[in-house]
């Protein structure tokens, strides 16, 4: 099976409403959340999924269902292309990072020693000195629900399609 039609059949995983909801955000939030399942149950798919057009037949109705979503939020031309992209590429990064950390024998060391690092530099990093680890009191799942309410939040504002 070809990178491509692997790639797809992760795709045609994502459980999508059949039926659009009247909030646009709440689409997108079922396509989020979505795709980053599939996306985990498949740690290589992330990866793939930023080097190549998504052009299968099941990325494409996927991508149809955010679009609509994104339409009906009221997006067109350039900012409609944007905003799919932002949510899309949101997705596949943190999905493709938490793949990587998970795939760690020990991802608690792993987090110990950048923290020790960071902290040796403190003069360099303060800022990151005063936050990391940034999952130590958080989960994925948070961590990535946040983000999403925050991505969300900044395309729900009234200004979101009003700076190019």
């Amino acid at each position: 099976m070809s990178a491509r039609l692997a790639l797809d059949a992760v795709f045609a995983e994502l459980d999508l409403p059949e039926r659009h909801s009247a909030a646009w955000q709440e689409d997108i939030e079922a396509f989020m959340t979505g795709l980053r399942s599939v996306l985990l149950r498949h740690p290589w798919a992330a990866a793939l999924a930023n080097s190549r057009p998504l052009m299968g037949p099941n990325a494409l109705h996927c991508s149809e269902f955010a679009y609509t979503a994104l339409t009906t939020g009221g997006f067109e031309g350039v900012h409609l292309s944007s905003a799919a992209a932002t949510i899309t590429h949101y997705v596949i990064g943190s999905a493709s990072s938490e793949a990587v950390w998970q795939q760690r024998s020990d991802e608690a060391a792993t987090r110990s020693a950048v923290d020790a690092h960071i902290r040796a530099h403190i003069d360099e990093y303060p800022t990151l000195a005063g936050h990391f680890p940034l999952l130590e009191e958080d989960d994925w799942d948070s961590h990535f629900h946040r983000g999403m309410r925050l991505l969300l939040a900044g395309l729900a504002s009234p200004d979101a399609q009003e700076r190019s």
